[in-house]
């Protein structure tokens, strides 16, 4: 079934475009027998992707291809759908104190404008966000999605992975300092790959945490390097601890996970799933699929979510999640928030 896809690499200027099949079912990755590839997974199949094997790969020159959309969009959450949401996942970590952190994910309808074009938005996103994976997909199993993640989930060569804990979030015109919520939710994602990381081997390490901007918003990052022996063999088995991060789902990452399939109220699809290239020159670059929208034929689901906590303000983290929408939402509709 034919599909296609263009994607830049962080702080590089080459966009790529492959044309090829993609797979039928989602497969488990196989860093060490893959040619290289474009994958995307969904969040509610942890570890399996579809895959586009290329039979053509390129410099992207700018052309068009068709595209292929979904007909089933999912309508958008109201505000008070979205706070009485967070309000249950702050009782429900009231009552069970070993629980520390929930996602909280919501899905917002634009109509499309009569303007739009996809390739424009994907030429902005990666002007626009430069420190970002930016791509476009599509395909009649994936329909199109878009999006500027700019968060590493992974990323392996020869013997070394490297992955970042990136959970605090403010907007960016937010002059205050990072307040205990942002430090303690980055502390648990670091404790979190820590801990991932050590059983596949005792050579890591761990950069400070810095405040890094993306485009309307500012995150604390901190940075992991982990150096193993036979590497593809354990590369899956990272990937597979490491998926979905506490960024995206919480902690404890299997109750999180299943917490929200029970209640979140809408399918994630590919949003907060992971997204990237394979065995790309000789290198792979998985990220996180966040700030991303999927593009039907009159609208644009757009996604994001907040890490909720004991001391969460459900206002606020619709706000945040508003913020968050923004990152893809400005270059859609311009002239105004919507």
């Amino acid at each position: 079934m034919q599909a296609f896809a263009l994607f830049r690499l962080p702080h590089e200027d080459k966009i790529y475009f492959i044309k090829g099949q993609i797979s039928l079912d989602l497969e488990v990755l196989d860093f060490g027998t893959l040619q290289s590839c474009f994958v995307i997974s969904p969040f509610a199949q942890k570890n399996r992707a579809f895959i586009i094997m290329p039979d053509e790969m390129n410099e992207w020159q700018g052309e068009s291809f068709d595209l292929f959309y979904h007909q089933d969009s999912q309508e958008s959450g109201t505000e008070s759908q979205y706070i009485h949401y967070v309000n249950h996942a702050i009782e429900t970590l009231t009552t069970h104190l070993d629980i520390h952190k929930f996602v909280s994910a919501r899905v917002k309808n634009l109509s499309k404008p009569d303007t739009f074009n996809v390739f424009d938005l994907f030429r902005n996103l990666s002007q626009n966000y430069p420190s970002a994976f930016t791509y476009l997909v599509s395909s009649e199993i994936t329909g199109t999605w878009i999006g500027a993640s700019p968060e590493l989930l992974l990323h392996h060569q020869t013997d070394t992975i490297k992955t970042v804990a990136l959970a605090g979030t403010l907007s960016n015109d937010n002059t205050n300092s990072w307040t205990e919520k942002e430090i303690t939710e980055q502390k648990w994602v670091e404790d979190f790959i820590i801990d991932t990381l050590k059983p596949f081997s005792e050579n890591y390490t761990q950069s400070n945490a810095e405040t890094i901007v993306s485009g309307n918003l500012k995150h604390l990052k901190t940075e992991f390097s982990l150096t193993i022996n036979n590497s593809c063999n354990k590369v899956s088995d990272v990937l597979q601890k490491l998926n979905p991060t506490p960024a995206v789902c919480g902690l404890p990452q299997d109750i999180a996970y299943h917490y929200i399939l029970d209640h979140e109220g809408f399918e994630r699809q590919f949003y907060s799933g992971f997204v990237g290239v394979v065995n790309h020159n000789c290198q792979s670059h998985l990220y996180v699929n966040i700030r991303c929208a999927q593009v039907f034929d009159k609208q644009i689901n757009l996604y994001a979510g907040a890490g909720i906590t004991l001391s969460s303000i459900p206002e606020k983290e619709w706000i945040e999640t508003e913020n968050k929408m923004e990152a893809i939402g400005r270059f859609i509709l311009p002239n105004g928030r919507h």
